[in-house]
């Protein structure tokens, strides 16, 4: 497969491309909870129109007549989910997500929330069903320690006795 602007490089399994290893965890995990009745209506890639395409009404004025027509303004705002399913009688919308996260993953998430269709953020797919995933042999992902800051500047440096 080819690498991505963002060096993560998509990964195929059972037929279908999914933009990451973590994300194939998390269709495994999920996809085993459907077969157990965790969950149903397991679905991929789904699109939800945050904002509706802008339109305006104008005036069009023809030889004979005066017309009013729609005139394009906006392109529609859309997000595109990694899952969605129905656990307990709700809808969950769920986001593989890395340690980072784009400017324009964040304005979605904040639209989504506000438009009623919060997501869920995955960053570790063992988290979602900790059994199932000890039983497809998924380890958790083990995340980057980070280091403490020193109070003092100078003190890193050596510049204190």
């Amino acid at each position: 497969m080819k690498s991505r602007y963002y060096g993560i490089k998509k990964v195929e399994y059972d037929g279908i491309t999914f933009d990451s290893h973590p994300e194939v965890d998390c269709y495994r995990i999920l996809r085993e909870a459907e077969k157990k009745g965790l969950i149903c209506d397991l679905k991929l890639k789904e699109v939800f129109t945050l904002i509706p395409r802008q339109t305006e009404r104008v005036e069009v004025k023809l030889k004979t007549k005066t017309k009013i027509v729609e005139k394009f303004c906006e392109h529609p705002l859309t997000y595109e989910s990694d899952f969605t399913y129905t656990q307990d009688g709700k809808k969950i919308i769920l986001d593989v997500k890395s340690d980072w996260l784009t400017e324009d993953y964040r304005i979605k998430r904040k639209v989504a929330r506000w438009v009623g269709h919060p997501i869920t953020e995955c960053h570790n797919p063992y988290d979602l069903f900790p059994e199932i995933a000890a039983e497809l042999n998924i380890e958790p992902v083990k995340t980057k320690k980070k280091s403490k800051k020193k109070k003092n500047e100078k003190e890193s440096f050596g510049l204190l006795g």
